[in-house]
C-alpha cells in the first residue's frame, strides 16, 4: 500500500484556503504536483495524473463530497482520498476551521492518504475474493467433467479396447493439467497479495529455465521452438513470481502462435531498470481486444471480464515487484508481451 501522494487537485478554493493547502501539501508530500480546478466536474473529467492523487475540496455540500468520494480509477479502485474544508461529510476527511494551520493540516492530509491506501487494498482484496468465488468453480467445472466422463468411459469400455483407453487417458492428463495450472495461478496471486515477499537478486536466466522446464512436455507436443539470448541480467525480484510470469508468457505463445510456433524471448536495459519480452509470430491481437488483455485480477468476477487468467496473474505479480506489463504488435507481424522491473 502506498501512502505517498504524488499530485494534489484543489477544487473551488479561495485564496486563503489555497495558500493553506499548498503549505500543508509541501509539509506532507514534498515534491507533489499541484493543480487547481474551478469545479468538481472539471476535476472528475481530467485525466488522472501519474502516481497517487489527493483531492482537496473547498466549502462543499454533502452531494458533491459523495460524488468525489465515489470516483474510481482505471482499475476500478477508489481514485483519491478526499479532504473537505468545513464540516464532516461521509466519504471525506474534514479540515475544520480550527485546524487551519500548516502543521495540523499536513497531518490530516497524511491521515487521509493512509486511510485511502487501506481502502484501496480492501477493495482489491474483496475483488480477489469475488473472483475466486465466482470464477474458480466455473473454470474448474469443465476439466473436472472431462475427467469424470473419461473415467466412466474407461470403466465401461471393453478390456481389449486399447486405442479408446489411450484416448481417454490423454483426455484425463490434459484436463488434470488444466486443473493444476488453474490452482497454481490462483494460489500464487492470493499468496503474493496476502504475504509481502522481499525482493532479492535473481539471475533471470534461472527463472526462464525453470519456466521452460515446466512447459517442456507441451513445447514438444506443439513442435515449438523457443529462442533466447545468450545471457540474461540479474534483477531484483521474487524468484517464484518471475518464474510464473515467464511460464504464463511462454504458455500464451504456445496457445496463440499457430502450428509449430516460434517464440523469441529477450531483454534490454532501459532508464531505471530492465524490460523483458516474449515474441511470437502468430496472428497477433486485434486492436479492439488489446485493451482487455491485462485485466486486474480483482475484476475478473465481472460479467464483461475476459475468460483467461494468465495475463491478470502476470499483471498482479509484476505490479507487486514495482514494474508494469503490456502488449504491442511485433515488428514484422505477431505479438510481443512485455514486462519491466525497476533497477
Amino acid at each position: 500500500m502506498t501512502k505517498n501522494i504524488t499530485s494534489l487537485v484543489l477544487v473551488g478554493m479561495n485564496a486563503e484556503a489555497a495558500a493553506l493547502a499548498l503549505a500543508a501539501a509541501t509539509r506532507a508530500f514534498p515534491g507533489a504536483a499541484v493543480c487547481a480546478e474551478a469545479t468538481l466536474e472539471a476535476a472528475l473529467a481530467r485525466p488522472a495524473m501519474p502516481g497517487t492523487e489527493l483531492l482537496l475540496l473547498g466549502q462543499s455540500e454533502a452531494a458533491a463530497v459523495a460524488r468525489a468520494a465515489a470516483a474510481v480509477d482505471a482499475r476500478g479502485l477508489p481514485r483519491w482520498p478526499v479532504v473537505a474544508f468545513g464540516p464532516d461529510f461521509p466519504g471525506a476527511v474534514a479540515l475544520a476551521t480550527e485546524d487551519w494551520n500548516p502543521r495540523t493540516a499536513a497531518r490530516i492530509l497524511q491521515a487521509a492518504a493512509a486511510a485511502h491506501a487501506l481502502a484501496r487494498e480492501n477493495a482489491r482484496l474483496r475483488g480477489d475474493l469475488f473472483t475466486v468465488g465466482r470464477r474458480l468453480s466455473h473454470d474448474l467445472r469443465t476439466p473436472l467433467m472431462a475427467i469424470a466422463t473419461a473415467s466412466d468411459a474407461i470403466r465401461e469400455s471393453a478390456p481389449v479396447d486399447v486405442a479408446s483407453r489411450e484416448g481417454f487417458a490423454q483426455s484425463i492428463a490434459i484436463s488434470s493439467d488444466e486443473v493444476s495450472n488453474l490452482v497454481d495461478r490462483i494460489s500464487a496471486v492470493l499468496k503474493a497479495t496476502a504475504e509481502a515477499r522481499a525482493k532479492e537478486p535473481v539471475p533471470m536466466g534461472i527463472a526462464v529455465w525453470a519456466a521452460l522446464q515446466r512447459l517442456e512436455r507441451r513445447t514438444i507436443a506443439r513442435e515449438a521452438a523457443v529462442a533466447q539470448p545468450a545471457s540474461w541480467p540479474t534483477v531484483q525480484g521474487v524468484p517464484a513470481w518471475l518464474e510464473l510470469i515467464w511460464w504464463n508468457f511462454i504458455d500464451n505463445g504456445l496457445a496463440q502462435a499457430g502450428p509449430a510456433p516460434r517464440i523469441e524471448l529477450g531483454w534490454q536495459e532501459e532508464a531505471g531498470g530492465h524490460r523483458f519480452w516474449a515474441d511470437d509470430r502468430g496472428p497477433g491481437v486485434p486492436a479492439r481486444l488489446v485493451g482487455t488483455l491485462f485485466q486486474p485480477f480483482d475484476l475478473l468476477h465481472r460479467p464483461s471480464a475476459p475468460r483467461g487468467w494468465g495475463l491478470a496473474v502476470v499483471q498482479r505479480l509484476v505490479e507487486l515487484q514495482g514494474g508494469r506489463c503490456g502488449y504491442e504488435p511485433r515488428s514484422g507481424g505477431g505479438a510481443r508481451f512485455f514486462f519491466t522491473l525497476p533497477a
